[in-house]
């Protein structure tokens, strides 16, 4: 009895956060599926049209099936974007009004996080998925503006073939599925971090920091044994840094104003 009244009462708080959320997130998710939708649909355009161009005779097979770097260049797309929406997954924390109504809700600090978390990945995923789909039927529209052969089979099974092998780890090819998990972890731990420690700007925070990393690749050797170590280290970081705000970024801005003052 008591297991099943915390589990409904977990779900209870659960919901209570996620219907304090909506108006505030509901916009950022919009922003992101139609961003994506636009994305996905002109590079699919554009890239068929490159391939077309110059051909007068229908294509035998489908060019996503026959070339499956095509489907793997969206499924990169995707990644990116995912981090983009990691990126801003806790600006709501960086509002002052919101800010405090969202520290203040009769939950646990671990249960806001989650639900933030869920919310920009497992949910986001789901939505950019189908800002694929959308966006392949509307390049089967408009690419016969630009082609007489523009209406190509869909992309859209060959997508999620290709996401269920990634997501599985079952790719064919020979493609180092293990190694491409491990480096996506590592990035999207370190956006998850950025995000909770500065908001907005954590998207570029985090951009530079993985430029500053690429270049010293080359002379430190970064191995996957060190990425590996480095995930629950910015995921604990994020979630501790989650954990004492305002109080965190009161001290870095102190920290960082102290050491301007000293320069």
């Amino acid at each position: 009895m008591n297991t099943r009244f915390s589990c409904k009462m977990r779900l209870r708080r659960a919901h209570h956060i996620l219907c304090w959320l909506y108006p505030y997130e509901f916009r950022k998710l919009r922003n992101l599926f139609l961003a994506a939708v636009g994305m996905f649909w002109f590079l699919n355009t554009m890239l068929l049209h490159r391939a077309l161009k110059g051909t007068d005779q229908p294509l035998d097979r489908n060019p996503f099936v026959s070339d499956p770097v095509l489907v793997v260049f969206f499924l990169l797309l995707l990644f990116v974007l995912m981090c983009v929406g990691i990126s801003l997954a806790f600006t709501t924390l960086h509002h002052r009004h919101h800010s405090r109504q969202l520290l203040l809700l009769p939950a646990s600090n671990a249960e806001k996080f989650v639900m933030l978390w869920l919310l920009y990945v497992p949910v986001l995923l789901v939505l950019y998925s189908a800002a694929f789909v959308v966006a392949d039927v509307l390049r089967m529209l408009t690419l016969p503006l630009l082609h007489s052969n523009g209406s190509l089979p869909s992309a859209i099974p060959a997508f999620f073939q290709w996401l269920g092998y990634f997501l599985t780890l079952n790719v064919p090819n020979n493609y180092d599925v293990a190694e491409a998990w491990i480096v996506m972890l590592f990035i999207h731990s370190l956006c998850l971090c950025c995000s909770v420690l500065c908001g907005t700007p954590g998207i570029l925070l985090s951009g530079l920091i993985l430029y500053g990393l690429v270049q010293l690749s080359g002379l430190l050797h970064f191995s996957t044994a060190v990425m590996i170590a480095f995930i629950p280290l910015f995921t604990g970081t994020a979630y501790w840094l989650f954990c004492q705000y305002p109080s965190s970024q009161l001290n870095l801005f102190k920290y960082l104003r102290h050491g301007l003052s000293l320069r």
